[in-house]
């Protein structure tokens, strides 16, 4: 069986990205032949010249000629096709072909973001639960050079604890200084805002401010995750752990858990020094503090 996150599938529809693509390439394609047929005729025009008599036409020939000759060597469209061919070329190569697409996808990423994410823990002891207090701020950069859809959508999960229900305090984002605010909608197992429809108009180089809080009520052993539908290229975690309480944070896919990820109090700061791939996990886990247990270890 196989199973997909309630926010998103993976891996994602490539049909529009592929058919974009196609475009570009056939655009690419008559891009070079339109320069290589000028290359050509002007080349041409040059040999014509310098069979001619007149000292004028000889001069007007071999300027004619370092210019083709000039035009090929700097052809940076050119270069920047034999860079994409080489990358593609790399891709296929060797790799089996379930990874192959899967490669391409990541290769073609353009929308990158950098995340912070700042958690409090509090501590009930004599009821066994934690108020989990979350504040996630997102700059989303469209690194394509041209014009690109972001979607705007997200939510919180609902444990069902039984005594208080998760609540989304605020969710939005902020473009050329405008703040837009986004309503909460509750769904069956947990609450979102935005929607898969919703799309933002990002141009090249601008950068979109994400934004959500929320608070949470688990277990004093529990667990809280994080995942995005962009890849994260700077991710940062900061926990506030009560002196009753260890926690510990973990970057899916790109901790080795047992060395990496050491459990405390107090201020827990974790930054990633790599990429987190679309929908792959960041999770904080806590437990109670057991002091008997420490002295003894």
């Amino acid at each position: 069986m196989t199973t997909q996150p309630w926010f998103g599938a993976w891996p994602p529809d490539l049909k529009g990205e592929v058919m974009a693509d196609d475009r570009r390439k056939q655009q690419d394609r008559s891009q070079q032949h339109a320069f290589w047929a000028t290359i050509v005729v002007i080349a041409l025009l040059g040999c014509i010249f310098l069979q001619l008599e007149h000292s004028f036409y000889h001069h007007l020939g071999a300027a004619f000629l370092i210019a083709a000759l000039l035009g090929s060597s700097v052809d940076v469209f050119l270069r920047k096709r034999l860079l994409r061919d080489a990358v593609e070329a790399a891709l296929g190569s060797s790799l089996p072909d379930a990874l192959k697409e899967e490669l391409r996808w990541i290769y073609e990423q353009r929308v990158l973001v950098r995340q912070s994410w700042n958690v409090t823990l509090d501590h009930d002891k004599e009821n066994h639960l934690v108020t989990v207090r979350s504040m996630v701020t997102r700059k989303i950069t469209n690194e394509s050079g041209k014009k690109r859809d972001v979607i705007f959508s997200g939510g919180i999960t609902e444990w069902f604890n039984g005594r208080h229900e998760s609540q989304l305090t605020s969710a939005g984002y902020i473009l050329d200084g405008k703040k837009t605010l986004c309503d909460p909608h509750p769904v069956e197992i947990g609450i979102t805002y935005g929607s898969p429809s919703q799309k933002i108009a990002l141009h090249p180089d601008q950068t979109l401010e994400w934004f959500f809080s929320h608070e949470s009520y688990l277990p004093d052993t529990a667990m809280e995750y994080l995942t995005h539908r962009y890849p994260i290229i700077d991710a940062e975690v900061v926990v506030h752990v009560p002196d009753s309480l260890v926690a510990s944070v973990t970057y899916a896919q790109r901790d080795k858990y047992d060395e990496d990820c050491p459990a405390e109090s107090g201020v827990l700061v974790r930054s990633l020094n790599g990429v987190l791939l679309p929908h792959q996990n960041i999770i904080i886990h806590w437990y109670v503090f057991c002091s008997c247990c420490s002295a003894s270890a």
